[in-house]
């Protein structure tokens, strides 16, 4: 009973496959909708007409936009899963996501150092930044490097999934020859 583990997946984990598409269907979902919302003629209408609040539209209608960076986050993962459904080498995968997540860093390290400099007037979605977050890292850097992190010290359920491991030896004593045993000589009586 202890020490007994099960995944959280059940009896197999998902494919490589199957999570590249699922991200990439949240991903574009969620882009549609705040294509939609930027592109409505009148984002507090189109809230009200969700179900929200008219007290909350504004405050609604701001953290839409701001969940653009969190769109932005699912690059690391999304990236890591493409290049594995297309046959790259987990560690490929790993080095390119360490790339983007030290690019990251360092770009936003450069803004918070340089305020006046040039990443920090051209970054991207700065007017959503709240006042504390302009002098801080954002929470981009720390979910990309979460996910490197993870995809670095993971083993890779690509190679699991495409390369036949050669199969377990057995706890159990060796199965003897197969052949037929002799059949018994009958005793005169």
């Amino acid at each position: 009973m202890f020490g007994h583990a099960t995944a959280p997946w059940g009896e197999r984990p998902p494919s490589p496959e199957f999570l590249l598409e699922y991200l990439i269907t949240i991903s574009v979902a969620s882009v549609l909708v705040g294509f939609a919302f930027k592109m409505a003629t009148s984002p507090s209408d189109l809230l009200a007409a969700c179900g929200v609040a008219l007290a909350k539209v504004q405050r609604t209608a701001t953290e839409i936009e701001r969940k653009t960076f969190h769109i932005a986050g699912l690059l690391v993962p999304i990236i890591h899963q493409g290049m594995l459904a297309a046959g790259f080498d987990n560690m490929v995968c790993v080095q390119i996501c360490v790339a983007i997540t030290v690019v990251g860093w360092v770009m936003d390290l450069l803004r918070i150092r340089f305020p006046t400099g040039i990443v920090a007037r051209n970054w991207p979605l700065a007017k959503l930044l709240r006042a504390h977050e302009k002098s801080q890292l954002t929470g981009g850097c720390y979910f990309s490097l979460g996910c490197t992190l993870t995809i670095a010290f993971r083993r890779a359920t690509r190679s699991a999934c495409h390369r036949r491991a050669p199969p377990r030896p057995s706890r159990r004593a060796p199965m003897q020859a197969a052949t037929a045993p002799d059949p018994p000589v009958p005793t005169p009586v």
